[in-house]
């Protein structure tokens, strides 16, 4: 392994979660399997094969949190029951367990709903999972009143259907909360993956006033049309963070939904409107949200850490890069990487990148960072509070992990995404030929500035459910 010095400026590398990679929906035009539709056990295992070796040969760190030879355990037992063929969604289930072993949100396989049932029938339920028991959040027929308790779905148990749900969840490293919250975001997507989902689904439940009803839910069915996916539309005009000050300014709210959306000058220009203002108005105490906040661009998160920290800080201590033959496909795919020999490429702020291309397969390379001077104007010196859920994710975790350790603030909420040194990112996505199965998988490790090295989960200094 190599090592790298002086990573002078902040790279503009995407740390995503990618929650909409969730929605099983395919990012290319290939052909769908039928729900119905029997593989060969030979093209399942050569599918088996092809992912176990894409973690292995491209996820920056698989034996993070899982040793290889339980990798390779399950590998094994996994393949030796593909004897008789199956549909791509029973490769699927039996396949999740292999990435979800490895504990990092940012690598993850899905599958397109048609291949569960022939329509993309789902439930459109938004659920909330609290204390052991299942809360409809959200029906759009207003069949069940907001708020019901879940007692059954077609005959199955609610508490079945929830634990086996949660074991095919993702999570970052043992973040109980991001798995739980993860599950209830995708809930009405991986349900039908698991359990049969009909034309009329029966659901049994207990309301808030404590009765219980019986009642018919019809389905809700993707629309082919959206298939495959279309270009998303530019989140340029979107607001990047919100903020307002309470009664005699003396305490300031922060809110930043995201650290992706909106172009980069707009972020820093409405970050440091906030900040003057924070400061103008001489505000006493500020409370940071980043709650749901699923990450984004580094740089972001260093712009907010410059505002709070009141000396040179280290936000990232290294980071560790695999190069792959995914990763080198995707930047040669890119527009904006023409060529490595270039002196604009030379240049590049984006040294992971470089190193992925220009280093052998399988090579890695650690790169460290230099400290981050603070803002000259606007640092806030009151007392600061942040507030972080299972859904602060990548960045967000980075964020919260840098403050925990520079003791910037009081963090508040449940474990955040991450650990309590570093999480994963830069992504780059793959498919499986038989199945068509879909999958991303991370190609960088990023390790922060920490005080336990062991510790898996990045818990707040006060735990309160979000």
């Amino acid at each position: 392994m190599k090592n790298r010095t002086g990573h002078k400026a902040i790279g503009f590398w995407v740390c995503f979660l990618i929650g909409i990679s969730i929605l099983f929906i395919p990012s290319k035009g290939y052909t769908q399997l039928s729900s119905q539709e029997l593989i060969a056990p030979n093209l399942l295992k050569q599918d088996l094969d092809s992912l176990y070796h894409l973690i292995l040969s491209t996820h920056a760190d698989p034996e993070a949190f899982t040793s290889k030879a339980e990798l390779e355990d399950l590998y094994l037992r996994t393949r030796s029951q593909l004897v008789k063929p199956m549909t791509a969604i029973a490769f699927y289930q039996m396949a999740n367990p292999l990435v979800t072993r490895l504990k990092d949100v940012h690598s993850r396989i899905w599958i397109n709903l048609y291949a569960a049932n022939r329509d993309g029938y789902y439930l459109p339920f938004v659920i909330r999972y609290l204390n052991g028991k299942t809360y409809l959040m959200e029906e759009p027929s207003g069949t069940i009143p907001s708020g019901s308790e879940l007692l059954t779905i077609n005959g199955f148990l609610i508490e079945q259907i929830i634990e086996t749900l949660l074991k095919e969840a993702y999570t970052d490293g043992e973040s109980n909360s991001t798995r739980i919250r993860l599950m209830e975001e995708s809930f009405k997507y991986l349900l039908p993956m698991y359990f049969p989902i009909e034309g009329e689904n029966l659901i049994r439940y207990t309301s808030s006033k404590g009765e219980n009803d019986t009642v018919r839910v019809e389905y809700s069915a993707l629309k082919r049309k959206i298939l495959p996916r279309q270009k998303r539309k530019s989140s340029s005009k979107e607001e990047p963070l919100y903020w307002e000050l309470f009664p005699e300014n003396s305490v300031g709210y922060l809110y930043i939904p995201s650290f992706s959306e909106s172009r980069k000058g707009r972020f820093n220009k409405e970050l440091k409107k906030a900040f003057r203002a924070f400061s103008d108005q001489r505000t006493k105490s500020l409370i940071i949200d980043l709650r749901d906040n699923k990450g984004g661009f580094i740089n972001r998160g260093t712009e907010l850490l410059s505002y709070l920290s009141p000396s040179p800080y280290k936000y990232i201590d290294y980071t560790v890069v695999k190069s792959s033959k995914l990763l080198k496909e995707k930047i040669k795919r890119n527009i904006f990487w023409p060529s490595l020999s270039t002196n604009i490429f030379k240049k590049a702020i984006d040294k992971e990148l470089v190193y992925g291309w220009k280093n052998d397969i399988g090579q890695q390379d650690t790169i460290y960072w230099e400290e981050i001077a603070p803002h000259k104007k606007h640092v806030f010196s009151g007392d600061t509070y942040l507030l972080v859920n299972g859904l602060s994710l990548s960045n967000s975790s980075l964020v919260h992990q840098a403050i925990a350790h520079h003791k910037l603030a009081t963090s508040i909420g449940e474990p955040s995404g991450g650990t309590s040194h570093g999480t994963f990112g830069h992504t780059v996505g793959f498919r499986l030929p038989n199945t068509h199965v879909s999958g991303i998988m991370a190609t960088i490790r990023i390790l922060t500035p920490h005080d336990n090295l062991t510790e898996k989960t990045l818990t707040p200094d006060f735990i309160v459910p979000d």
